[in-house]
């Protein structure tokens, strides 16, 4: 149970939040655990035993937050911050893969999703109460530059802002 984003890695051994995740044994309703934020590794899930990987800063208005989403092979974590960098995590030996953003104006992005095995990154925005920008890039991981790449980037600007999901 998380009390804000979070995360956990298909393979069950990694857990990402932004601020706390609680661990519990289902069976009984135990509390086994409170992780604050970061990206934990599980070392036992009986008795519960993890250790922080990378530690987050808490989320302000000033300084954004941190969130991690994993790979469905659980072998990368990409890393937001500030809702306009990324950095992606090797989950073997926990090295940065840098992602070339493609642009120097900072934009932000809300949505971010790793494919798979990690090889293709998405990031996405829709300016529902800030601003009227929607747009969506896409990165791929180049082995021969050891960074992602931006491969497709579009954007779009309304002169009405679109109503809010939540109505």
């Amino acid at each position: 149970v998380c009390t804000s984003s979070c995360d956990v890695s298909p393979n069950g051994m990694f857990i990402s939040s932004t601020e706390y995740a609680y661990v519990y044994k289902t069976a009984t309703g135990t509390l086994l655990a409170t992780l604050d934020m970061g990206v934990w590794r599980v070392n036992k899930w009986e008795p519960f035993s993890a250790t922080k990987i990378i530690n987050f800063t808490y989320p302000s208005p000033q300084t954004g937050m941190s969130w991690g989403v994993f790979s469905g092979d659980s072998s990368r974590v990409a890393v937001g911050h500030n809702s306009t960098y990324v950095v992606v995590y090797d989950t073997k030996t926990w090295g940065v893969i840098p992602v070339d953003l493609g642009y120097t104006t900072v934009q932000p992005f809300f949505a971010m999703q790793l494919d798979y095995n990690g090889s293709t990154l998405a990031l996405g925005y829709i300016g529902y109460f800030q601003n009227t920008t929607a747009l969506v890039r896409v990165y791929k991981f180049r082995p021969d530059l050891g960074k992602y790449v931006l491969v497709y980037d579009d954007s779009a600007t309304f002169t009405e802002r679109p109503p809010s999901p939540d109505g």
